[in-house]
């Protein structure tokens, strides 16, 4: 839907463009035209907005994941077992 947005926006902007050319062309035509584009770009910009927020909240989860794992080696002094020490490792690199 993002993709569908950004390119109908540049399509009426090109057809804009291109009657702005001719005198006889109705300025309730282009004046729609230019609102239709200026809506499918609020569209996509809302769409761009919601996958940024999506993948930020995705970081601050791996953030408290890895504050909590923190957390637990100091509890430990940093004496881990050579099993728990690969489980974490292991869970940080996939």
């Amino acid at each position: 839907m993002y993709y569908i947005s950004v390119v109908s926006s540049l399509f009426l902007s090109t057809i804009i463009a291109s009657l702005t050319g001719f005198v006889g062309a109705p300025a309730l035509v282009i004046t729609s035209l230019s609102i239709s584009s200026g809506i499918l770009t609020g569209i996509s910009a809302k769409f761009n907005f919601h996958d940024k927020t999506v993948e930020l909240n995705q970081l601050i989860e791996k953030l408290n994941k890895l504050n909590h794992t923190i957390d637990y080696v100091v509890s430990c002094n940093g004496n881990l077992v050579q099993q728990e020490y690969d489980k974490i490792l292991k869970e940080f690199y996939l």
